[in-house]
């Protein structure tokens, strides 16, 4: 059971990563700056937890991503995701979709789950998503226990720190927000014998672009901490590789565990 969890985890990591680096492109897009020499694509936003902005009309994007211990035989494993937008957050309304695939070690395709965000942005260059994790799924994934419909709302702001720099004008990205399912925080429960009463908990995001194609990226899942990279290694392509650890603390696994994820996105 242990590793149906992990899988559904790591897509959840990799479509996340990925919708954020689509909606910092947006955002980097809206600001006043004048940014020279602009990558085809932003660095990511969070590792593993929801934004507030999300893919619109005319996106799309692709993901695989992997780890190096799933369940306690600690072997490697992968997953896969696609996802397009629809609607126009700016004026009205966006919706996001993505479709994950859980194992890349099973046989393909057979085992899955699809997420949805709707999305709108807010003046002050932030925006609002409320979306549900595993909405439909099919295969071992209907076996899962820990692999159930979650919803959330997931705010965030973008703010420009060095805006009179047109070639390196520093960004911070922070997110937070609320859900249910694997944002429920077990982190406490030692200390509050008896109550578990906590069908939503917290999770947040930071996300500092200290260069136009690398930022650094941090994400309490409201059970751990995860940390990481997330790079645009070619200038003029829009591809983002995404290199972090995950469950520092140990808080939800016993050991902590690298992720990295490789990331398309059409605009």
């Amino acid at each position: 059971m242990k590793s149906h969890k992990w899988r559904c985890l790591l897509t959840a990591a990799a479509l996340l990563t990925m919708a954020g680096t689509a909606s910092a492109q947006q955002m980097q897009s809206a600001t006043a700056v004048q940014f020279i020499d602009r990558p085809a694509i932003s660095p990511g936003a969070s590792l593993g937890t929801p934004v507030g902005f999300g893919a619109k009309w005319g996106q799309a994007f692709a993901g695989i991503a992997g780890t190096d211990g799933v369940g306690n035989t600690r072997r490697t494993d992968g997953s896969m995701s696609v996802g397009f937008g629809l609607g126009d957050p700016e004026k009205y309304v966006g919706l996001e979709t993505t479709v994950s695939i859980i194992s890349l070690k099973t046989k393909f395709g057979d085992s899955g789950a699809v997420n949805v965000a709707m999305h709108r942005w807010l003046p002050g260059n932030a925006a609002i998503a409320i979306g549900s994790e595993n909405l439909g799924t099919w295969g071992t994934a209907t076996k899962g226990p820990n692999i159930k419909p979650n919803v959330y709302m997931a705010l965030s702001k973008v703010f420009a720190l060095q805006p009179d720099n047109p070639y390196h004008p520093y960004y911070l990205i922070l997110s937070g927000g609320v859900g249910s399912g694997r944002f429920q925080s077990t982190v406490f429960d030692a200390y509050t014998p008896g109550i578990n009463a906590n069908k939503v908990g917290g999770f947040a995001s930071i996300g500092f672009h200290f260069h136009p194609q690398a930022a650094i990226v941090a994400s309490w899942t409201g059970k751990d901490l995860n940390a990481g990279l997330s790079l645009v290694p070619l200038h003029d392509y829009p591809i983002v590789l995404n290199l972090g650890a995950v469950d520092l603390l140990k808080h939800n696994q016993p050991k902590a565990r690298f992720i990295g994820s490789l990331g398309y996105a059409y605009f």
